[in-house]
């Protein structure tokens, strides 16, 4: 099944919260698929409100949470941490999580060693089972 994560409607089962300079949009594109789309930048103050928005979202019945960050305009250590504790609750709770890194996002993982550790997906579509 192909869904296309820039045509997603928020549904009732949508939501968007802000904090400071970070915006964060859910979608539900599919069965068993969340979107989380964040935008802004993720410093120190965002990546905790983050960290604790997906804490939450990653207890729920989605099999594959995709991390859209290809709107992130800024990301420091505070926001590579709140990304590594995603991949890690994920990895916890046996979820598959799937990035769409924006470049500076690109850039920062690759300059820390850490963007082999990522599965990325298509920023217009992603391909899912089920």
């Amino acid at each position: 099944m192909k869904a296309d994560l820039t045509d997603a409607v928020p549904s009732p089962r949508s939501a968007e919260v802000a904090c400071a300079a970070l915006r964060v949009r859910v979608f539900r594109p599919g069965d068993g698929v969340v979107v989380v789309r964040v935008s802004g930048e993720l410093d120190m103050s965002a990546s905790h409100f983050l960290t604790e928005f997906l804490r939450q979202r990653l207890v729920g019945t989605s099999r594959m949470v995709v991390l859209d960050f290809s709107e992130i305009s800024f990301i420091n250590s505070e926001g590579v941490s709140a990304l590594l504790e995603a991949e890690r609750l994920a990895e916890a709770r046996d979820k598959e999580l799937l990035l769409v890194p924006a470049p500076v996002v690109e850039r920062v993982l690759t300059l820390l060693g850490l963007a082999g550790r990522f599965t990325y997906a298509a920023e217009r579509e992603l391909t899912t089972t089920g």
